[in-house]
Formats: structure tokens, C-alpha cells, sequence
């Protein structure tokens, strides 16, 4: 049978059929045929978003550093220190507007309305630098800390008004009564740091209720400030040519009109007496009761735990 002829090869054969594969294919309807260009699709995309996530700009929104809850206080305390800055250079400006305007700067008319200044001066800074801090949330830091720093903020643009007065061109006070004046500010500043520093420990320690203990030590912080010269108000007047009371010593708002106040009748001029130094040793003690009082409320609390500051994202 082998030598029987053949019949040509039709032009148009078929291919011959591939040989068959260990494997089977799927059948056309089954889900891994349209699976496999997906998973090539998710492959390419992979590659292109991890080629293009090393390509971004770090100003992107994708490389933003995470947001920072105390970035608006980390230059504190340079806004106290201007808001306060500027509010006694408003004073300031008021006090030499109101003395010109009479055409006649002497020490009579000088003097008391520099008194006025450095009296509301010390009035504001006892009541509008806890409202301040008060009003704001509190640090992850100690209150005694926050307290201390900003301490010379407020004290050293008083003395700075309040030195140079010593000038005989200017109120021409005497070195004693410029040093009572000052040690009277600072004992009295002291004071309201102390209750400031132990409110804001307690803030920062989340004891009892927030808005109650702002409330409770802005009113404390006032009571103090107004005891004296409310108790001088109701109990009965002096006599015209006396000493002013040492009880007016015990308040910012009345201790530099106690220490500087003139005394005509008396022959002498404007001086610091033994009993006004003994009040102002007073208020060094209320001072340090004060601060022992914050610092014994502080160890009440557990240290804070400093914030994490973000770094930023790296080029």
C-alpha cells in the first residue's frame, strides 16, 4: 500500500493542529482569561505610580509634614511681648498728648500724670496678662515655666518707663522711691505669676472642669487686685493731711499713688518711709506664699510629655 500514489496537497490545507499542552486551557467563559490582562495592567500601574511617587515634589499635598497643633505657639512669648509693648507705647502717647496740651510741662503737671501711667500700667499687667494666658490652651509644659517666661516680658517695659523719671528734666523721683516703685512692681507681678502658674497646671493636667477653673482663678486673680482699695472705699476717710494708708500698698491699682503720693503739709518732699518698706517686704512674702502654692500644686500633677515636632520631608 505504500506505493499507491498520493493525492496532491490541496492549495488552501489547513494548518496542522498544535500539539496538545500538558496543561488545559480554560474554557473561553471562565474568569482567569480575563483575569491575566489585569493583573498585567496592575503590575504596569504599580511601576508607574512607585516611578512617579519618587518624582513628586515635596510641595505636594501627598508630602505635606503632619499638621502641627502648636505651631502658633511656638514664638511665644513674642506675641505678649508686642501686644504689650505696644499697648504702654499707646500710653505713653496719651500720657505726653495730655501734658502738652496746656502749653506748660512742668513736674506739676508731669508727675501725676506719669503716676497715672505706671499705676494702670501695673493694673493691666496684673489683670490682662492671666486673661490673656488664661484665655488661650494651655501648653504641654509646666505652668511655673509658661509663668517665668513670661515674667520679664512684662516687667522690664514698666521699668523701662519707670527709670527714667529718676531724671530731673523728667519726674525727678528720688532713688529710693524709684527702687520701692520697682521692687513694688515686681513683688506684685510675682504675686500674679504664682496664681497664674497654678491655674495653668491645672489646666494642662485637665483637673475638673476647663472654662470653671478659668473662671474661678480670673476671679481670684481680680479679688486680689480690688480687695484693698475696695476695704479703703467703705471704712471711713482719713483726715485730709495724713499719710496715705498702708493698706492701699496691699493693690497694684493704689501702691504707686501710696509710695509717691505729695504730702504738702508736711514740709518735706515725696519719700520713701520705714512702714511703706516694711509693707513692700509684705508683699515679697505674699510673693513667695504664692509661688510655693504653684510649685506644691505642680507636684500634684505628672510632668507633661513634650509634642513630637514633625520633621519635614526630606528632598
Amino acid at each position: 500500500m505504500s506505493d499507491l500514489p498520493r493525492d496532491p496537497a490541496p492549495e488552501h490545507a489547513p494548518e496542522p493542529a498544535p500539539e496538545p499542552s500538558s496543561t488545559p486551557a480554560p474554557p473561553p467563559g471562565s474568569d482567569d482569561t480575563a483575569r491575566q490582562p489585569s493583573l498585567a495592567d496592575a503590575s504596569v500601574t504599580d511601576s508607574r505610580s512607585s516611578i512617579e511617587s519618587t518624582n513628586v515634589s515635596p510641595d505636594s499635598p501627598d508630602h505635606a509634614p503632619p499638621r502641627d497643633r502648636w505651631a502658633h505657639r511656638r514664638a511665644e512669648p513674642r506675641p505678649l511681648a508686642f501686644f504689650w509693648t505696644t499697648l504702654l507705647a499707646i500710653g505713653t502717647v496719651v500720657l505726653l498728648a495730655s501734658t502738652t496740651s496746656t502749653g506748660i510741662l512742668g513736674q506739676d503737671v508731669y508727675r501725676p500724670a506719669v503716676r497715672t501711667l505706671v499705676s494702670v500700667g501695673l493694673t493691666c499687667a496684673c489683670l490682662l496678662w492671666p486673661l490673656f494666658r488664661l484665655s488661650q490652651p494651655p501648653e504641654p509644659i509646666r505652668g511655673t515655666r509658661v509663668a517665668l517666661r513670661d515674667l520679664p516680658v512684662v516687667f522690664i517695659p514698666l521699668v523701662a518707663i519707670l527709670l527714667p523719671q529718676r531724671l530731673w528734666f523728667l519726674a525727678g523721683w528720688s532713688t529710693s522711691i524709684t527702687i520701692a516703685l520697682a521692687l513694688s512692681i515686681l513683688a506684685w507681678l510675682f504675686i500674679i505669676a504664682g496664681m497664674l502658674a497654678a491655674s495653668l497646671e491645672k489646666l494642662r493636667a485637665g483637673e475638673g472642669n476647663p472654662a470653671r477653673t478659668r473662671l474661678v482663678a480670673m476671679l481670684a486673680i481680680v479679688a486680689v487686685v480690688a480687695l484693698a482699695p475696695a476695704i479703703a472705699l467703705v471704712t471711713q476717710p482719713r483726715e485730709p493731711n495724713s499719710d496715705p494708708s498702708m493698706l492701699l500698698l496691699a493693690s497694684p491699682i493704689t501702691c504707686v499713688n501710696a509710695i509717691v503720693a505729695d504730702r504738702p503739709w508736711s514740709g518735706l518732699g515725696i519719700r520713701v518711709e520705714s512702714r511703706q518698706w516694711l509693707a513692700i517686704a509684705g508683699l515679697a512674702l505674699g510673693a513667695l506664699a504664692s509661688w510655693l502654692r504653684a510649685a506644691w500644686i505642680a507636684r500634684l500633677f505628672p510632668a507633661p510629655i513634650p509634642p513630637v515636632v514633625p520633621s519635614p520631608p526630606s528632598a
